[in-house]
């Protein structure tokens, strides 16, 4: 996901969220931070912004649990 100001690209994995800086030209961005999510979730698909602070995550059905839909708020989200 990328933030609304277009700086940041949030990536997901099944338990890590890697942040990345997209203003840095040219090149591969380069990273500044990351999130570990837990093991809540093993089904995770996808990740995105809802606001300057807060990403929303959402999770298929897995293990006969029911898929969801997470707000989080990373402790070392790269504030702008």
């Amino acid at each position: 996901a990328v933030s609304t100001d277009g700086s940041t690209l949030a990536v997901r994995t099944y338990t890590e969220l890697y942040f990345f800086d997209l203003t840095d030209q040219p090149g591969t961005p380069r990273r500044i931070g990351s999130c570990w999510l837990g093991l809540k979730e093993p089904q995770g698909e996808a990740v995105d912004f809802l606001d300057d602070s807060t990403l929303v995550f959402t999770s298929e059905a897995a293990r006969g649990r029911r898929g969801g839909i997470s707000r989080v708020r990373c402790p070392v989200f790269p504030v702008r």
